[in-house]
Order: C-alpha cells, then sequence, then structure tokens
C-alpha cells in the first residue's frame, strides 16, 4: 500500500496459488507479483525483479519444547517441510539425510508441524512468524537464518516502465521513513 500511495495507484490484491503465480503474470492475468517471492536466478530467466525490498533468510521452525534441533546438522534423519516451488524446499531437498515433505501451502506445513506430523519446517524468516501466529503458536524459530534472501517484486520482461516505477516508489519510501515504520510493526513486533 505504500509503494502504491508513493506511485498514484490503487494496488488490487488477488491470492493465487504458488505454482501459478508467474503463469498468471506471463498471462497478463496480473501485473506484478508481490508475495515474498525471492530473487533467483531461474526466476529471472522468466521476470524481471525490482530492486530488493527485504532480506528473507530461510530459518528452520520446530514444535515448541523440541529441544533436539537446534541448527541444520540436527536436520539429518528428520522429516522437514516445506512449501512447493519455494527457496525453502530447494534448501531442504539438498540437504544429506533429510526427508523432505512439500506441501501446496505454508500454512499446511505449520499445521503439520504444530500437530507432530513433521519434525521441522524451513522458510522464510518473516513468512514463518505470520504462519506461527495464524496457527496460535505452539512452534518456535530455532537458530540462525540459513541464507540471506531477498524478496522482489517481479514483472514481466517487457513492462520496464512498471519495473522503473517499482524502484522509484521502493527508493522513495526507504528514504521518506515508512519502510522502517512498515518494518517495525510487522517485523520488530
Amino acid at each position: 500500500n505504500a509503494l502504491a500511495e508513493e506511485m498514484g495507484v490503487k494496488f488490487e490484491f488477488i491470492n493465487t496459488a504458488w505454482e501459478g503465480i508467474i503463469p498468471s503474470l506471463l498471462t497478463g492475468q496480473v501485473d506484478m507479483i508481490m508475495s515474498s517471492m525471492t530473487i533467483t536466478e531461474k526466476r529471472k530467466k522468466q521476470v524481471n525483479f525490482s530492486d530488493p525490498y527485504f532480506n528473507a533468510g530461510q530459518i528452520i521452525a520446530v514444535k515448541e519444547g523440541n529441544d533436539s534441533i537446534k541448527s541444520k546438522e540436527d536436520l539429518v534423519g528428520k522429516t522437514v517441510g516445506s512449501q512447493i516451488g519455494t527457496t525453502g524446499a530447494l534448501l531442504v531437498s539438498q540437504m544429506e539425510g533429510v526427508t523432505g515433505k512439500e506441501y501446496n501451502t505454508i500454512g499446511d506445513a505449520f499445521r503439520d508441524l504444530k500437530s507432530g506430523r513433521i519434525d521441522a519446517v524451513v522458510n522464510d524468516l518473516l513468512v514463518s512468524k505470520e504462519c506461527i501466529e495464524e496457527i496460535g503458536g505452539g512452534v518456535v524459530l530455532v537458530g540462525e537464518p540459513l541464507s540471506d534472501e531477498f524478496y522482489g517484486i517481479a514483472v514481466r520482461k517487457d513492462d520496464t516502465e512498471l519495473l522503473d516505477q517499482l524502484n522509484q516508489a521502493i527508493k522513495a519510501v526507504k528514504e521518506n521513513g515508512k519502510y522502517d515504520e512498515i518494518y517495525n510493526k510487522w517485523v520488530n513486533k
């Protein structure tokens, strides 16, 4: 909303299944993707990204009271959930001795974690905090982030004017203090 205000437009938010998010952009159903999307080289082949607006490294979540998992090394022999098609799923798939279980939504993974059907979840830090709130607690984040991952806003390759407007708005929101205000409200709560 802060970016829309800076750009002098109104965004319409459309909830889209993750696996259909890039196709919805490429077919013109939406104008941009602003959904905790990590900037990756693979995704850059299909879309252009704005300047990064958030660093959200992957973090491990475990059921509250589980003291046996404190780091990546402790995941060996465990079943670890992630969301299909995300950088968390990629990271889990690269872990030796870890059984990955992919979910359509990350909320489903967190619910399975809370109920004890899996041992841990690997997911973006901020989204993980939100999921823990949504399921009513019972899950905690452990260890240090496993990666540095930057979120960007994806646009179609030929939509350079929109990309320029977004980058200008991101810069303005950071410079005028609005970004820090939003960050403190939602991340440092």
